[in-house]
């Protein structure tokens, strides 16, 4: 086991996906080096192509979840 704190243990090989906490951090897999024309396309992004929850990405881009979940509907496409 790998330990990554003096309370945590981790199993090798297995995946920590730690919550996008910067927009850097949403910048990578689908999304990267992408550009967009406003923040909200960037937001309905992330949750649609990119994958986050939509709670991450709405504490990223500091708006509250509904309005997020609302954008991602108008595009036709149903919240993770």
């Amino acid at each position: 086991m790998r330990e990554n704190s003096a309370y945590v243990f981790v199993a090798p090989g297995s995946a920590t996906n730690a919550a996008p906490r910067t927009f850097s951090d949403l910048r990578t897999g689908a999304l990267a080096g992408r550009d967009f024309r406003s923040l909200q396309e960037f937001a309905v992004a992330s949750v649609v192509e990119g994958g986050y929850a939509l709670a991450d990405v709405a504490r990223v881009f500091r708006i509250p979840s509904w309005r997020l979940d609302q954008w991602v509907r108008e595009t036709g496409h149903t919240p993770r």
